[in-house]
């Protein structure tokens, strides 16, 4: 807006008649106008999918604390070999 009212004072009578420099400024409005307008929508986009997946993704759940595990894993080493047997209860 600023880089538009500044353009104006290149274009004495008509808006739209306006010496090169109130031209060339009025350019640069309209190139930050419309840059200003795709971040906004594209931010929109943005915020609207995080909304989403947020409220899409439902509670966290609770960790099954009944559940147990048994691990059965190979071991070696140079004094032997074996199986090693573990769990968490």
């Amino acid at each position: 807006m600023t880089t538009d009212k500044e353009s104006q004072q290149y274009c004495p009578e008509d808006p739209n008649k306006c010496y090169p420099k109130g031209v060339a400024l009025r350019n640069q409005a309209i190139t930050y106008a419309d840059t200003a307008t795709v971040v906004v929508i594209a931010s929109g986009v943005v915020v609207a999918t995080g909304v989403t997946l947020f409220l899409l993704a439902g509670a966290p759940k609770s960790p099954n604390k009944a559940a147990r595990t048994w691990v059965l894993a190979p071991h070696a080493s140079p004094q032997g070999a074996g199986l090693v047997l573990g769990g968490v209860f």
